[in-house]
């Protein structure tokens, strides 16, 4: 083969690829979660090819490296991480969340949105492309968001306060020593934290119920209906041998 075909046909290929990231579910893009495809289980179910995931290393590695870089770049200037920082990094991520859906087949990343939804529940919802997808307007998108954040915000509450009651008790408390007593004494702060959150469900069960009906006023069976479909078949890890 001649250079200059070689060069014809390179060229025909890039083309190629360029259109068919044209050419994928613009939902699917904006919906699939890629930091789940870090599970080798979720490759596996995507049937993520060695070729594939040697392409997929690479994004991450170059992800990495550029972030790292920025990272020693403010410590040799002795910089806080400001607003630029957090643009790099966010521009890092976009560039390679797009890199990694763009190398997957139409196939693969309509399965990868599948199991993002199935991953995140009734609670796929607060996406609003998904709310969109299934119908709801932006109105009732507006109305179940701010109810399911206010509902989040109480129960944070009572998580903080449980966890000040934690820190009080716990305050004055001889460091462990050896890993032995660490483990210990975290088992006993869990079961603790455990007993304080036992004592504040009937709150807590209260409030979610309060949420829970607010939002079905405007998520019907039908909404259900189709984010069910959008789940597709339901994702079952295989046991490991």
């Amino acid at each position: 083969m001649s250079v200059k075909l070689l060069r014809l046909v390179s060229a025909a290929s890039l083309f190629a690829i360029a259109t068919a990231g044209f050419a994928k579910d613009e939902f699917d893009l904006k919906v699939a979660n890629v930091e789940i495809m870090r599970d080798r289980v979720i490759q596996d179910e995507l049937g993520i090819t060695e070729g594939q995931r040697k392409t997929l290393n690479g994004f991450a590695d170059k992800f990495n490296a550029a972030n790292n870089a920025k990272i020693a770049e403010y410590q040799k200037a002795k910089k806080q991480p400001d607003m630029a920082f957090q643009k790099y990094t966010f521009d890092q991520y976009v560039k390679m969340r797009t890199a990694v859906l763009g190398s997957l087949s139409d196939g693969q990343l309509r399965r990868l949105r599948e199991i993002t939804i199935q991953a995140a529940g009734p609670r796929a919802i607060m996406d609003k492309n998904v709310a969109t997808k299934i119908g709801l307007t932006d109105k009732d998108y507006t109305f179940i968001r701010s109810t399911i954040v206010a509902s989040d915000q109480k129960i944070a509450k009572i998580k903080g306060e449980v966890g000040e009651i934690i820190r009080k008790k716990y305050e004055k408390a001889a460091k462990p020593k050896t890993k032995a007593e660490a483990e210990a004494l975290n088992k006993k702060v869990q079961g603790d934290i455990a007993t304080q959150m036992k004592k504040r469900e009937p709150e807590v069960s209260k409030i979610v119920k309060s949420s829970d009906e607010k939002v079905k006023t405007v998520v019907k069976q039908t909404h259900l209906d189709k984010l069910k479909a959008l789940c597709g078949k339901p994702f079952q890890p295989k046991a490991k041998k």
